[in-house]
């Protein structure tokens, strides 16, 4: 608790003024100039939507088990540099910043999401639970024959 609240006399006596007027008037609104835009149109022709169907299923099951691995590392159970292969050193060099080195509670991999926004490229966005809090993590991994590479991994 803080301390009571004290009244002190003001040095000089406060004056209130009125503010101006800053309702609108109750005219016709002004008409709105018309814009100098090109209309929009419609885009019909878009790419399919991938959100994982390319993505095999031995693929998914490797990025799993990488998160899952980052997740461990997140929470202290796992050393970073076992997972230096399987990182570029900037998605390396940003895990290792992230490590809590004491949590009470072992982290999960709650929910992960893939796409394949080109033929050897699958990003991931999953929610992990590490020290009792949810976050989001994205990542993108670059696929060159049987391995899969992270190259970007930020966690949210």
């Amino acid at each position: 608790m803080g301390l009571p609240a004290r009244v002190v006399p003001a040095e000089q006596p406060l004056t209130l003024r009125p503010l101006p007027g800053y309702e609108p008037g109750d005219g016709v609104p002004a008409a709105v100039p018309p814009r100098d835009r090109p209309a929009l149109r419609v885009v019909t022709d878009l790419l399919p939507d991938t959100h994982g169907e390319s993505v095999s299923n031995a693929v998914r099951g490797v990025i799993r088990r990488l998160l899952a691995a980052v997740v461990e590392v997140l929470d202290g159970r796992r050393p970073v540099d076992q997972l230096r292969t399987q990182l570029t050193p900037m998605a390396h060099a940003a895990l290792r910043t992230r490590v809590v080195r004491s949590s009470r509670t072992p982290g999960k991999l709650r929910s992960l999401h893939l796409c394949a926004p080109g033929p050897r490229v699958v990003e991931a966005c999953a929610t992990i639970e590490v020290g009792g809090r949810v976050r989001a993590m994205a990542a993108r991994f670059e696929l060159a024959g049987d391995a899969v590479r992270c190259t970007v991994l930020r966690l949210l």
